[in-house]
C-alpha cells in the first residue's frame, strides 16, 4: 500500500508519536528573510534548550521536541533581541513562528506574549488538543483519560463511552497510543477499537490528541484517526498532588423492580486513592515523574434467576387451556404407561438445594404456573493498581533520551460481565477475570548538527488477561447442588431454566466450563530523520510493528442436555389425550419437564482439541493459537517554504502488512489418531 500525501500541512514527526515540530521564519520590518540569527528554544518546565541558525531563506526549525511550553529567543548583532513567550506546542500539532527583527542593540528586547497557543498556519491536519490543566477541571465520573476524548469534536457516543466513533469510521480505522505505541486490545480492534486495554490515567497523562484527517504521510500509517496520549514529564520543579475519592451509596434509593421483587438495594462503593510526584534529579538534566493510583470498587449485581415452584419441582404440570387451568402429575402418568416414574437422584439434589438457596438471599415471586424467579445480589469485588512512571535524561548538550512506563493490574471476582457469578446464592461455580497490563517506550532525540535531527523509538504494550482461571473440575462436584463432575444444562420449561453450573446474563442459556486467556503484544521499532535544506525541511523514516497473539482456550468437561427424543417411548405419553387442549409449546414444555425430572439426557456434548506439542487431539484438553503479522512503514515528506506566507508539504507512504502467519501448526493440520 503506498499513499500520496500533496497538502497545505505540517510536520507532527512519527507515527503515533509524542514530539512534536517548532517551525519558524525570521524577517526584518521590511518582510525581507534574515539569514545566520541565532534561535534558541528553551523549554519553560525543564529549562533545557535547544538552538539554531536561521539558514539563507531566514528557516528554521526544531524537530522532535518535547511537548510543554517554550521560550523562544532570536538574536543577531545589529537587531534588537525577539523573544516569543509561552509558545505551546503539542503532539497534534506544533508550532510556527514569525520573528520580526527590528533594528537596534542587541541588549534591546522585543517580547511576544501568547498564552495560549500559537496558531498553526502552516497545517491542515484537524486535530484536537487537550492538555492537563484542562483535563483536571473536566467532569468525569472516573480517572479514565479515554473517558475524556467522547467530548473531542467529532467523536459520537450513542451507547457507553467504549461504542464510540469517530467521524462515522468503523472502529477497527482508530489507533490509539500512549507515547507512541498502540495500546489497544488488538484480538478485537476491528470491532472495538475504541477501548485501550492499557487505559491512561488523568494523573499521568500531559495531554491527549486526536486527529482525524488531512494527516500528512508521515502519520496516516495505522489508522485514519489516530488517538495520542503523552505520559506527564518532570520538570526544574518538585510539584505533586494526592487525593482520595470515596463515594459511598448510604443515600441511593433502591430500584422500584427491585422492591416489587423483594431485593434489598445493591450495594456500589468507590474508593480512588493516589499520588503524584516529579521533579529533577539533576537539574536541567534528569528529570523524574511517578504517579500511583489504586481503585477497589466493591458492588453488587442484581441478577434474576428462573426455578421450578414446589409443585413442578414434584412432577406436576400445570397448564392453561381455553381458560381453565389444568394439572397433569408427570410421574403418576408415567408409572401408568410403564415408563421412569422416580425423580433423578442427583437432579432431585441440584433442585432441592436450588430452593434452598433462594432463603439465603433476595426475593422470590411467581413467574407461572410452573416458575418462580429469584431475584437476588452476587458480590463483586474489583481492584486496579496503576503505577507509572516516566524518566529524561539529557545526556548531552545534543542528545536526550526518555523512559516511559504504564503498568496496570485489574482484578474482579465474580466476572458478572461474562456472566461467570453463581447461578443461585450460595453455589461454588463461579469465575473472574484479571490481567497484568503493560506499556512501555523508550526514545532518543539526536541533534547530530545544527540542521539534521533523529529520533529513534522501541516500544511494547501487552495485556495478557484470564477469563475464569478458578475454574477446575471439582466445583462441579462441589456442594451445594453437586452435578457429580458433568455440566447440567437445564432445559426451558416455558421459560428457560437457569442452570446450577451458571447462565447467560441476558438469556438465562447455560454457561460453559470454559476457562480462557489470551494476550495480542505490540512491538514498535521506529527511526525519524529531520534534515533542513534552505526553504525545504525533509522528513523521512522508517517502522516496524509486530503483532503477536497467543490464545487458550479449554472446556473442562462434557455438558450434558434434557430432552425427550421423538424416538423415546415415553414421547407417546404427550399426547392430546393426557393434555387435552395444550399446544405444541405446552407439549414441549412438558417433555421438558419430565427429560429433566427423571435424568433423560438427550445429547453430552464435549469437545477435544489439538495438542500444540503432540499434533494430536486431547479430549477436554488445552487448545492454544499462536500467530503474528508484520508491518513495515517508510515514509519521506518535504515540507517547503518558498515563499512566507506559502508552505507546501508534499510527501509519499509506502506500508507493507505482510500476512498473518501461525506460529504453531494448530492452525493448519492435526492427527486423528
Amino acid at each position: 500500500m503506498a499513499g500520496i500525501v500533496l497538502a497545505l500541512a505540517g510536520t507532527s514527526f512519527g507515527q503515533g508519536g509524542t514530539t512534536a515540530t517548532l517551525n519558524g521564519i525570521v524577517v526584518d520590518t521590511t518582510g525581507a528573510m534574515v539569514p545566520g540569527a541565532d534561535v534558541v528554544a528553551k523549554h519553560n518546565a525543564t529549562g533545557v534548550t535547544v538552538s539554531a541558525v536561521s539558514n539563507t531563506d531566514g528557516v528554521f526549525s526544531f524537530p522532535a521536541l518535547n511537548t510543554g511550553t517554550y521560550t523562544v529567543t532570536v538574536s543577531l548583532q545589529g537587531f534588537k533581541t525577539y523573544v516569543a513567550n509561552n509558545v505551546v506546542l503539542t503532539s497534534g500539532a506544533g508550532a510556527n513562528i514569525r520573528a520580526t527583527l527590528e533594528v537596534g542593540a542587541l541588549e534591546e528586547l522585543v517580547t511576544v506574549s501568547s498564552a495560549s497557543e500559537i496558531v498553526q498556519t502552516q497545517s491542515s491536519t484537524i486535530s484536537t488538543t487537550i492538555n492537563a490543566n484542562q483535563i483536571s477541571k473536566l467532569p468525569l465520573t472516573s480517572r479514565s483519560a479515554m473517558d475524556f476524548v467522547p467530548f473531542m469534536a467529532g467523536v459520537s457516543t450513542a451507547n457507553g463511552n467504549r461504542e464510540s466513533i469517530i467521524n462515522g469510521l468503523p472502529r477497527g480505522t482508530i489507533n490509539i497510543t500512549l507515547d507512541g505505541v498502540n495500546i489497544q486490545d488488538n484480538t478485537l480492534r476491528s470491532t472495538d477499537g475504541f477501548f485501550a486495554i492499557v487505559s491512561p490515567r488523568l494523573d499521568s497523562i500531559e495531554e491527549v490528541t486526536v486527529q482525524t484527517a488531512s494527516q500528512g504521510a508521515d502519520a496516516g500509517g495505522q489508522g485514519a484517526v489516530q488517538v495520542k496520549f503523552v505520559t506527564r514529564s518532570g520538570s526544574n520543579s518538585y510539584t505533586g498532588s494526592g487525593y482520595y475519592y470515596y463515594r459511598n451509596d448510604t443515600l441511593n434509593a433502591n430500584t422500584w423492580f427491585n422492591n416489587r421483587n423483594g431485593n434489598p438495594k445493591p450495594a456500589l462503593l468507590q474508593k480512588q486513592g493516589g499520588v503524584r510526584f516529579g521533579g529533577p534529579i539533576v537539574r536541567n538534566r534528569v528529570f523524574f515523574f511517578v504517579n500511583h493510583e489504586e481503585t477497589r470498587t466493591p458492588s453488587d449485581t442484581s441478577r434474576q434467576r428462573v426455578l421450578l415452584n414446589p409443585q413442578a419441582q414434584q412432577g406436576i404440570f400445570t397448564y392453561a387451556s381455553g381458560g381453565v387451568t389444568q394439572s397433569v402429575n408427570l410421574l403418576q402418568l408415567a408409572a401408568a404407561n410403564g415408563q421412569t416414574a422416580t425423580a433423578d437422584p442427583t437432579i432431585a439434589q441440584e433442585l432441592q438445594d436450588i430452593r434452598s438457596s433462594t432463603a439465603l438471599a433476595g426475593g422470590l415471586t411467581t413467574l407461572d404456573a410452573n416458575l418462580d424467579r429469584l431475584t437476588f445480589n452476587n458480590h463483586v469485588a474489583s481492584s486496579n493498581r496503576l503505577p507509572t512512571a516516566r524518566f529524561d535524561v539529557n545526556l548531552a548538550g545534543n542528545h536526550r533520551f526518555t523512559s516511559a512506563l504504564n503498568y496496570q493490574k485489574p482484578y474482579t471476582f465474580p466476572d458478572t460481565l461474562n456472566s461467570r457469578d453463581p447461578a443461585f446464592p450460595g453455589f461454588p461455580v463461579a469465575g473472574g477475570q484479571e490481567s497484568q497490563r503493560i506499556a512501555f517506550s523508550n526514545w532518543v532525540r539526536s541533534t547530530f548538527t545544527s540542521n539534521l535531527v533523529n529520533e529513534a523509538r522501541i516500544g511494547y504494550s501487552g495485556a495478557p488477561v484470564l477469563f475464569s482461571p478458578q475454574f477446575t473440575p471439582a466445583l462441579w462436584s462441589a456442594s451445594p447442588a453437586s452435578m457429580n463432575g458433568v455440566n447440567v444444562a437445564f432445559p426451558s420449561v416455558g421459560s428457560q431454566l437457569t442452570s446450577p453450573g451458571g447462565a447467560n446474563r441476558t438469556t438465562n442459556a447455560p454457561n460453559t466450563p470454559t476457562p480462557s486467556s489470551r494476550n495480542a503484544t505490540a512491538l514498535l521499532v521506529e527511526d525519524n530523520v529531520t534534515w533542513l535544506k534552505g526553504a525545504h525541511s525533509f522528513s523521512m523514516g522508517a517502522s516496524v510493528t509486530q503483532y503477536t497473539l497467543w490464545a487458550k482456550n479449554q472446556t473442562l468437561l462434557p455438558t450434558a442436555n434434557f430432552a425427550v427424543l421423538p424416538s423415546d417411548p415415553a414421547s407417546a405419553m404427550f399426547n392430546a389425550t393426557n393434555f387435552p387442549g395444550a399446544s405444541s409449546a405446552t407439549l414441549t414444555a412438558a417433555q421438558n419437564l419430565y427429560a429433566l425430572l427423571t435424568g433423560r439426557i438427550n445429547q453430552v456434548t464435549s469437545d477435544a482439541r489439538i495438542d500444540e506439542n503432540s499434533g494430536r487431539y486431547s479430549y477436554l484438553g488445552l487448545g492454544v493459537q499462536r500467530a503474528r503479522m508484520r508491518e513495515a512503514d517508510l515514509f519521506i515528506q518535504d515540507q517547503w517554504r518558498p515563499r512566507s506566507n506559502l508552505t507546501i508539504n508534499a510527501g509519499v507512504r509506502y506500508g507493507l502488512q505482510l500476512p498473518f502467519s501461525p506460529l504453531n501448526s494448530n492452525y493448519s493440520w492435526a492427527s486423528m489418531t
